[in-house]
Parts: C-alpha cells; sequence; structure tokens
C-alpha cells in the first residue's frame, strides 16, 4: 500500500476501536460504518459507500457536531456513550465519565514541550515549515501541533529545543518544586520524559535515573545528549523487586514515581485497549506500584518529597495507593486527577507526599 492507503486503513481501524464495547451486537461492517461516521471530520467515498451498504444513517448527516451525530445514531441503534468506556465504576472520582468517553471519540493532539531558552527559534522553525501550532495558556511551554506533524526531523528538535510530550504529563511538572542542588532519583524513568521535565524546572538538580529495561535507557541517554544533561547517574534495575546496591545507601531530596500503569488515561491513543482490558488487569498493577513505593520510600530523607504520577483513570492505582503510601509513613500535601477533554491530551494522576 502507499502512504495513503495505510492512513486510510488506520483510521478506520482505530475509529472501529474508539466504540469500545458499544454496538457489539453489530456485524462488524455495521460498527465500522458508525464508527466512522462518528470519528471522520469529513466525508468521504468511502464513508458515503459504507453508511449506504451498511446503515440507515445518512451521507449528509455526517457534518455534524459530535453530539448530533450520537443522537442520529441512537435513533438507529441501542448506543450508549457510556459503553464505550464501560467502566466507570472503577475509575477516580474526580472523573467524569461520560467527558472522558466522548474524548476517546478523536484522537488527541501531539504536545510539545518547548525549552524557556529557545522559544523563538522553535516558534520561528515552525512557522518557517507551515506548521500550525497553539500554545497552552496555562502551560505556556506546552505548544499543540497538528497530528502526524514530523517533529523529529526539524532541526530545532535534533538541537535539543523541544521535547515531544503531553499537557498533561508536562503538567505534573507543577507539583515537584526542585532547588538548586538538590539529588533526585526518578525511579521509573523509562526514556526520561518526567527527568528532561524536573531539569527544565531547575537545572542545577543532580539526577539518578534507573529503568529495568536496557533498550529504554539507551534511549534515555540519547535523549539527555540532545538536550546537553550530563550530570546523572543511570542504573538499570527493576525497582520493584529490590533497590539495587548502588542505591541502597543513598539518600534522595526527591523521588519521582511514575509508576507503571493500565495507561488507561492514554486510551484515546491507544484505543483498542478498551478492547482487550479486562478488569483483574488492574490488580498486576497495583502489586507492582506498591512494591515500588515500599522500596524507594527508604530512600527519601525527612521533609522531602515524593511524587507519584499515573496515567490511568482507575482509583485502584490513583487514590487507593495514596492510601498505601500514606501507610509507608509519608504524609499526603497534594493531590490531582489532570484531565483536559477539550484540550485533547492525555488524563494522569500526580500527588505530592513528604516523608515524615
Amino acid at each position: 500500500m502507499g502512504s495513503r492507503d495505510r492512513r486510510l486503513f488506520s483510521d478506520w481501524i482505530y475509529g472501529y476501536y474508539r466504540l469500545g464495547k458499544s454496538l457489539s451486537d453489530q456485524p462488524v461492517e455495521t460498527k465500522l460504518a458508525v464508527a466512522n461516521f462518528l470519528t471522520q471530520q469529513q466525508s468521504s467515498e468511502l464513508l458515503n459507500y459504507a453508511l449506504i451498504n451498511h446503515t440507515s444513517l445518512q451521507y449528509s448527516d455526517s457534518g455534524k457536531s459530535i453530539i448530533g451525530k450520537i443522537k442520529l445514531v441512537q435513533q438507529q441503534y441501542s448506543f450508549s456513550i457510556k459503553e464505550i468506556f464501560p467502566f466507570g465504576e472503577l475509575v477516580s472520582a474526580d472523573l467524569d465519565v461520560d467527558q472522558f468517553a466522548l474524548s476517546i471519540l478523536s484522537q488527541p493532539k501531539v504536545w510539545i514541550r518547548v525549552r524557556k531558552q529557545f522559544v523563538e527559534e522553535v516558534k520561528r522553525e515552525l512557522n518557517e515549515q507551515n506548521i500550525l501550532f497553539e500554545e497552552s495558556i496555562e502551560q505556556p511551554l506546552a505548544w499543540s501541533v497538528p497530528q502526524r506533524t514530523k517533529l523529529d526531523v526539524l532541526k530545532t528538535f535534533a538541537k535539543g529545543y523541544f521535547e515531544i510530550q503531553d499537557l498533561n504529563s508536562q503538567r505534573t511538572g507543577n507539583y515537584f518544586h526542585p532547588q538548586p542542588k538538590e539529588h533526585w532519583f526518578d525511579c521509573c524513568a523509562a526514556s526520561g520524559g518526567k527527568s528532561l521535565l524536573l531539569q527544565s524546572i531547575e537545572s542545577k538538580v543532580k539526577l539518578t535515573v534507573s529503568d529495568n529495561r536496557v533498550a529504554i535507557l539507551q534511549n534515555l541517554d540519547e535523549r539527555f545528549k540532545r538536550a546537553r544533561i550530563s550530570n546523572y547517574q543511570s542504573i538499570m534495575a527493576d525497582i520493584a523487586k529490590a533497590i539495587p546496591a548502588a542505591l541502597s545507601k543513598q539518600q534522595f531530596d526527591g523521588i519521582i514515581v511514575d509508576a507503571p500503569c493500565t495507561g488507561s488515561g492514554t486510551w484515546a491513543r491507544t484505543p483498542e485497549q478498551i478492547s482487550f482490558f479486562q478488569p483483574h488487569q488492574i490488580n498486576h498493577y497495583i502489586n507492582l506500584q506498591q512494591a515500588i513505593l515500599k522500596n524507594v520510600v527508604p530512600l527519601l530523607k525527612p521533609d522531602k518529597p515524593l511524587i507519584y504520577i499515573t496515567c490511568s483513570v482507575f482509583k485502584e492505582e490513583n487514590e487507593a495507593q495514596v492510601r498505601f503510601a500514606e501507610s509507608l509513613g509519608l504524609q499526603l500535601e497534594e493531590k490531582k486527577l489532570l484531565n483536559s477533554y477539550h484540550q485533547q491530551s492525555d488524563t494522569m494522576f500526580v500527588c505530592r507526599l513528604l516523608a515524615k
């Protein structure tokens, strides 16, 4: 297939999965047609063909608002917004389940975090390349760009002037409050997104990062090199199992636990997860999260913060783990479910706890 056909098939298949568990009583062809009636922004010959041959919906209605289109679907089929994401009883109290479900019907925006000293350079190249961008009012260094924008070919990306990072992932940094010369530990660092965020807030922080995957840490090293960060120590370790000897006697001024989780707050990007997810899978992540917390809390200096983060909407991974952390001797200072349904970004949970 050519790139145009691959994009078409991708959009239609992802559209199908965006309906989650809804229309499960309908043939695949009908669900595909209804899904893309709801999710496509523009009409097309394929959509017209699908609607005529597999639904009672009108092609002329495909340009209506999402709410208007949903009402038309409900006139023809047994369709409920709640069936898009049928796990409402499991979510954090602050989540608007209907709004979250509606957000799954569209692909989230691509967000970048611009390094403050390079704002003008990034803005200039985006304008030169005719790439539209929108600056967040609340988070000024967070800019959104159109989907499928090839950011990795830009000179400002190669120079480390910006990072690709979701809006709410950037907002977690508002809870860090690092001080110069502090030593922080990012114990589930992955490719280093939160560490890069921390360093952008306070460049004089010393970093220790760990992950249990070699390839991921190599990716982290590349990102740190591009961002010109050298004051860090990288350790391969499975923190859920044990603290390695290299860390066991260290004490940190701050610990970031960007915990492994179901990723349910990002399912608008990977909607197929809704179809394959089973609620009992949460237990696997609960055990991992508690093991990590139990192992890292002794490494935290008194009166210093542990920042617990997930990209999950499930209360057992969020508020319940805050209570577990409190049982380990930490004191909750603040917590927040970061949702931006209308800004097309991921939903995340963050809390700041202090060692007593």
